[in-house]
């Protein structure tokens, strides 16, 4: 199967990540750089999420069928957040994951008191 990411999905990765306030810039990264010139697409999307705030680890990758099921984990505030991407492409189903976290919520959860109702 021919390979479904390229490069400039990498480059509209970064570019959506530095318009959020809250996300590193990756322009002047020469890592990243290097690994999308020798087309190391996976490594570069990992490099990604490795710079993310917080930083984002590939939690699994499993194959079913013809498809990829590949998910990210965090530690938001003492909390394990995890997030998922699914696709034909090993690293496209994982960049879908790493940017699917972006939106999730940084709140934490609001703890529920002895009688199950939600503390103010």
């Amino acid at each position: 199967m021919a390979r479904v990411i390229k490069e400039y999905h990498i480059w509209l990765a970064v570019r959506i990540i530095e318009e959020r306030e809250d996300q590193p810039q990756f322009r002047r990264h020469r890592r990243l750089r290097d690994l999308l010139e020798a087309n190391a697409l996976l490594e570069a999307v990992i490099e990604l999420g490795a710079h993310l705030q917080p930083t984002r680890q590939p939690w699994s990758m499993e194959r079913s069928g013809d498809r990829w099921r590949c998910r990210v984990a965090w530690n938001d505030r003492g909390n394990l957040r995890r997030c998922a991407g699914r696709h034909d492409d090993l690293a496209a189903a994982l960049m879908i994951a790493l940017l699917s976290s972006l939106g999730r919520r940084r709140e934490r959860p609001k703890e529920l008191s002895k009688d199950g109702e939600q503390a103010a």
